[in-house]
């Protein structure tokens, strides 16, 4: 009778607790978050200061571990700031225990900002004096609660948006942001400094306007890696097209930029530019050593560049007044010789330039230069931080070549010239340029 008593009792202990898991797993799936949203609303408004509000909410938890939020809106003081079409999040491992936070994937997608991202609080703190108010250092150093927060993947897509603020419009069209690998929090520290990199940025067009300046982007493809530990990093850039310039003045127009740069230990390298402009096209090679020092504070150097290439060729430079330097302080001769480059050393490896027009009509630089053909190689321009002259006082390994068809300089005009020669402080051909470019 006992043996019986006891059976049926876990029998019926069994039957309670499949009957509660299927209450718990019924509630849970029929449950709906959207009868919830204005108390989300209201909490995230009272923690962060930030009023935001939803649309609705699709739970797909159970079957996916994914959420999304559907028509997500920013707003400050009752006026619309930005709002999100839909926000999908899918959890790849959640540990409520240890605080731990893995994410799978975020994607924002069709964003309009209407307003400047900064200053959207809209409650605010009133500290007496006699408030005792933590120091900066204490903030942060302050632990969260959380004690790891990964993402794997981040995208924001078809961002838009007009923003005007202080004088200056922005407008951005067809935007897109993809952060790989994106760890926020670890050790209960949020990471300000991302250890690896990976980001892809895009947009079809993007235009501000300010009083006295204005750029225009067309088409831009961004690329980049890196990691902070090893010191290593690879940026790519591609625009179909660039405009810069003042207001009402002669802009400057680039056209199919692609740049390339590359990142070890200290050493930077420029892979390549190549850009189309004034009327002709332009593409270039230099790497650099650069000096960087973490202690006592971050601080770097350059040492040393090398121009390996530089090859122009038809272009028409019209040079805007915008570009000239300002009016020169009163410096002395001697205090020039004196002044110390931020650079170690220059030196030009290869530089040609193939039919090059270049015109200035300010006071400042009084220039007419048409169909230059210049050749350059093994040229240092810069050692121990300093100009060197021309010609040099030591004898250079390099050469050059120069033809022109005008060159109209200050108070010279000269016509058909061509010369070469090497870059020795004895050779003819060098010391007659000299003569008839700089002495009078």
């Amino acid at each position: 009778m006992m043996m019986l008593n006891m059976k049926r009792f876990f029998i019926a202990i069994s039957l309670l607790l499949v009957l509660l898991i299927a209450l718990v797993i019924s509630f849970i799936a029929l449950f709906d978050v959207n009868d919830y949203r204005d108390w989300a609303s209201d909490q995230i408004k009272q923690s962060t200061g930030y009023d935001v509000r939803f649309q609705s909410i699709e739970n797909h938890w159970l079957a996916e571990k994914r959420f999304s939020l559907i028509g997500v809106t920013l707003y400050q003081q009752q006026q619309r700031v930005m709002r999100i079409e839909k926000l999908d999040i899918e959890v790849d491992k959640l540990e409520l225990w240890q605080r731990l936070l893995a994410i799978k994937s975020i994607n924002i997608s069709g964003v309009e900002v209407d307003k400047p991202l900064f200053g959207l609080a809209t409650t605010t703190q009133t500290v007496s004096e006699n408030d005792n108010v933590p120091p900066q250092n204490s903030v942060k150093l302050q632990k969260l609660a959380w004690q790891r927060l990964h993402i794997n993947r981040l995208n924001i897509s078809a961002v838009n948006g007009v923003i005007e603020h202080q004088g200056q419009r922005l407008m951005l069209e067809g935007g897109q942001l993809e952060l790989q690998d994106l760890l926020v929090i670890n050790n209960q520290q949020l990471q300000l400094v991302p250890v690896n990199a990976d980001i892809t940025l895009a947009f079809k067009h993007l235009q501000l306007q300010a009083p006295q300046q204005q750029l225009q982007i067309d088409n831009l493809q961004l690329s980049a890696q890196g990691d902070l530990l090893q010191r290593q990093a690879k940026l790519d850039i591609t625009t179909s097209s660039i405009v810069t310039g003042l207001s009402a003045q002669q802009l400057i127009t680039v056209d199919a930029l692609q740049l390339g740069l590359q990142f070890n230990k200290n050493r930077l390298l420029l892979e390549h530019l190549n850009i189309d402009a004034f009327s002709g096209s332009l593409a270039m090679q230099a790497d650099a050593v650069l000096d960087i020092k973490l202690l006592p504070k971050p601080s770097v150097s350059v040492q040393q560049v090398t121009l390996h290439s530089l090859l122009a060729h038809d272009m028409s430079i019209d040079i805007p007044t915008w570009l000239m330097p300002a009016e020169q302080q009163n410096i002395s001769d001697e205090q020039q010789k004196n002044e110390l480059l931020p650079l170690q050393v220059l030196l030009i490896k290869q530089l040609k330039l193939d039919n090059i027009s270049v015109y200035s009509a300010n006071s400042a630089l009084p220039l007419q230069l048409k169909n230059l053909q210049l050749t350059l190689n093994d040229l240092y321009l810069i050692e121990q931080q300093r100009w060197i002259n021309f010609p040099p006082d030591d004898a250079q390994a390099g050469s050059f070549s120069l033809a022109f068809e005008r060159l109209g300089w200050q108070e010279t005009l000269i016509e058909q010239l061509s010369i070469a020669g090497s870059l020795s402080d004895d050779d003819q051909g060098l010391l007659l340029l000299k003569q008839l470019l700089f002495e009078k």
